[in-house]
Order: structure tokens, then sequence, then C-alpha cells
């Protein structure tokens, strides 16, 4: 675990999630909207409605997918809240 980890994790206790995927799962709109929101903070919760964890329930490959397609770091997994960061483009 690097140092960089745990303050991310830190500093993510303290926001609330911003946005919720649902039943359609990760689409354009949500890859869209996370964009913005990583652009805006770097620092991102979202939540997993049990909807779209659909019969297998993997939080963890779920997020790594939200993740790759947001080209953000996945920085933690917690029941079905995910938080994700990436830097700001200078």
């Amino acid at each position: 675990m690097k140092a960089s980890d745990k303050l991310l994790r830190d500093r993510a206790r303290n926001i609330p999630h911003v946005m919720n995927v649902g039943k359609n799962g990760i689409t354009a709109g949500t890859i869209k909207q996370l964009d913005k929101e990583l652009d805006r903070t770097e620092l991102v919760k979202v939540r997993f409605l049990r909807a779209a964890l659909g019969e297998d329930g993997d939080r963890k490959a779920l997020a790594a997918d939200l993740a790759m397609k947001a080209r953000a770091r996945l920085v933690q997994v917690v029941g079905n809240v995910v938080v994700l960061h990436r830097p700001k483009k200078n």
C-alpha cells in the first residue's frame, strides 16, 4: 500500500458519492458524467445499486471495469461504494 493511496482513502471519507450506477450498468452517459466529475474534483465516489451488480454481484470486477473505461485509478471498494482518482490535467 502506497502512502498516496492512504491519503486518497482518507480524503474520500469526507466526500459524498456523486453518482449511482443502476440497472443499465456502465453506459456512455455514465462515463461522460464520471469524466466531468473527475475533471472537476480528481476524487469521486460512485455507488453501485443492487440492480447494477447482476446475479454474480462481483463489485470488484464492475469497479475495475468502470475505472478502466473512465481512465481513472481504482482507489478503494467498500461495499457498494467505489472511490476513483484521476489527477487533473495541467
